[in-house]
């Protein structure tokens, strides 16, 4: 039974991945709402959830409405809890420091 529901789930990721241009922000939100559903679900790829969670942070920062971005906020932290998603910005220009730890 999962195994169907989550192929069914991944045939309508191929549409899911844009929000509509021409929608209201309401739809805007529903969107956002969906692909957290999808995310929660933990059906997708890994290289789908990336994919997903791109777009996301693009709606997060850009979108000029507060309920959009709060709702694509709540579906990235869906996706951070089933998906590995932690690595290296690749728009950083300078490595990460290491921490270490302190001797005792």
């Amino acid at each position: 039974m999962r195994m169907d529901a989550c192929r069914h789930l991944r045939e309508r990721s191929d549409t899911a991945w844009q929000a509509p241009a021409d929608a209201g922000a309401r739809e805007r939100e529903i969107w956002a709402d969906g692909l957290g559903d999808l995310l929660a679900s933990g059906c997708l790829e890994q290289a789908d959830a990336e994919r997903a969670v791109g777009r996301l942070i693009q709606v997060a920062v850009r979108d000029a409405e507060y309920a959009v971005r709060e709702a694509a906020l709540h579906a990235l932290s869906e996706a951070a809890v089933r998906y590995a998603l932690l690595r290296r910005p690749r728009s950083a220009g300078r490595p990460h420091r290491r921490l270490r730890a302190s001797p005792p």
